[in-house]
């Protein structure tokens, strides 16, 4: 199923979006190494679905979503969940879904999460949280950046949509690769945000003219 969809929606997203990815390949997870953390600046509901496809790969990735996306409909709960959704308590510390996230990116799976929490009304790039990079050092894990820019700002139909794909982040330049026992230091997560932030706004200036007519 997971197949199916991934490839349905690719074609279907290239007609009705021109979606195309730019900027670096996705590299490959090494053996018995760690999967990465693939963080996305987040505007439309529809970017799970770019960016899902984009990296498209066995084993699938995970996905982080808020536990109201679990409760619409059976359907859609069941979809999100064979997409490997894993729902989270927003703002209640949700150390089960944590756990499990981690030891599911230590297994070589990566996962795929939105650091700013929620969407962008206008556009601009909000304030990164910290839990895909405490989850980043938690599991080893590399940070890669990606950018989605829409024409207009927006997703609207038969419009260029594109997803940039920035360099891998190592732990050691997001200043993550310390001893921490567990538990990241606050400032190195501020740190850790900080430089991903800064990648982030170095894809959007550099593959901004990808969307523009």
């Amino acid at each position: 199923m997971y197949t199916l969809c991934a490839l349905g929606a690719w074609v279907v997203w290239r007609v009705l979006y021109r979606f195309r990815v730019v900027g670096h390949r996705l590299p490959k997870v090494e053996k018995g190494a760690s999967g990465r953390i693939i963080i996305c600046n987040h505007i439309s509901m529809m970017d799970i679905v770019f960016l899902a496809i984009s990296t498209f790969r066995w084993p699938k990735p995970v996905i982080m979503g808020k536990e109201e996306l679990f409760s619409i409909h059976p359907v859609l709960s069941w979809l999100f969940r064979s997409w490997g959704a894993v729902p989270v308590s927003r703002g209640k510390g949700d150390t089960d879904a944590l756990q499990e996230v981690v030891e599911q990116v230590k297994a070589g799976r990566d996962l795929l999460v939105f650091p700013e929490g929620t969407r962008s009304k206008n556009g601009e790039l909000g304030m990164l949280k910290s839990g895909a990079f405490f989850i980043a050092a938690l599991a080893g894990a590399e940070v890669l950046p990606c950018r989605i820019l829409y024409t207009s700002g927006r997703p609207k139909l038969f419009t260029r949509v594109r997803l940039a794909v920035g360099k891998p982040l190592s732990l050691q330049e997001l200043g993550l690769d310390g001893d921490w026992n567990g538990v990241p230091q606050p400032s190195a997560l501020r740190k850790a945000r900080a430089c991903a932030a800064q990648a982030l706004e170095d894809l959007r200036a550099e593959y901004i003219h990808t969307v523009e007519n």
